[in-house]
């Protein structure tokens, strides 16, 4: 904790989310301590008038040379009568600091879902495609040490990124319309709403868009300051995976059976590079022969590596 003494000032002593102290030196006669604690979604103010008159203090504090350290004492004095709410306060909202919530950016950046849906809209709108491409985005950020943000690092002295990882090696899309929200996040309420987040809203706009479901978001994600090559190349499932392989890249960041099969109902929409595929519809026996001889049509066995197909019979467009 930084305590900045200014004489006729105001002394900002601690600040956390939900948690501001503020003591007003302006009257050396009495100082206010405010407690703001954000419990739920309701602010409550609870405001103790600490009144000392010299005798208290054991003196004229205004003639002290020790004058700060002296209402500093004092202010500690009431601290300790009130020991009991602070430490709930403190364990309250740290606990709460680590919790996400639907209305984290509620105070300091109220249109975020305004300005993530709209983008992403027109995004879509320019190239329904995008819907698709930043879904996957986000799937391939979370698979990654959690839902951080760090597929959206470049590369530099300290870290190589994601960005070209087996998975994503020109193959990941949306970066220009993550990009463009940032910006315009940036212009309503600069550094407040981190780029996970972004990943996150966007994700589900793009869904709901598109003709899927809708769900809460909830906010609150930390940017990660680096990345991890070598775990994009391990954990994110790859098209050649079995079942087993695949359960276990699932099991691995906690999500179940029923998750891996309602996950990968994204590639619902959305296209493919035909390599990653080709092999299955052409050498796998087990395989639906109305859809086989559909897929093989839109792949023909001499396609390169760098085409791209829709990922199942049906428009791939909407849900």
């Amino acid at each position: 904790m930084v305590v900045n003494l200014v004489d006729g000032g105001v002394v900002l002593l601690e600040e956390y989310i939900g948690l501001v102290m503020v003591i007003d030196l302006v009257d050396v006669w009495f100082c206010w301590v405010v407690v703001v604690l954000l419990e739920e979604e309701n602010w409550i103010v609870m405001m103790v008038d600490f009144i000392y008159d010299g005798g208290l203090m054991g003196g004229d504090v205004r003639s002290s040379t020790s004058y700060h350290t002296t209402v500093l004492y004092g202010f500690f004095q009431v601290l300790s009568n009130l020991h009991l709410v602070l430490i709930f306060s403190l364990s309250n909202v740290e606990a709460k600091k680590k919790e996400l919530d639907i209305y984290y950016y509620y105070y300091t950046c109220p249109k975020v879902f305004d300005i993530v849906r709209d983008t992403v809209v027109e995004a879509i709108k320019n190239e329904t495609r995008n819907g698709a491409s930043l879904l996957r985005l986000h799937f391939h950020d979370c698979f990654v040490n959690g839902c951080d943000g760090s597929v959206l690092l470049d590369d530099n002295s300290t870290f190589k990124g994601e960005k070209t990882a087996f998975p994503n090696d020109n193959s990941l899309r949306g970066f220009e319309v993550v990009d463009l929200i940032k910006f315009r996040l940036e212009k309503a309420c600069p550094l407040v709403v981190s780029c996970a987040d972004i990943l996150a809203i966007a994700a589900r706009d793009s869904v709901y868009h598109l003709g899927g479901p809708t769900w809460d978001v909830k906010l609150g994600r930390r940017d990660s300051l680096t990345a991890n090559i070598t775990a994009a190349n391990i954990f994110i499932p790859s098209p050649a995976s079995n079942i087993t392989i695949l359960k276990s890249n699932f099991a691995a960041v906690g999500l179940s059976f029923k998750d891996m099969v309602a996950l990968s109902g994204a590639h619902t929409i959305g296209f493919a590079r035909c390599i990653t595929y080709r092999q299955r519809i052409y050498n796998d026996s087990n395989i639906s022969p109305p859809f086989e001889d559909s897929m093989r049509k839109k792949v023909p066995q001499s396609w390169k590596r760098r085409r791209f197909a829709r990922n199942g019979p049906q428009n791939s467009i909407t849900f």
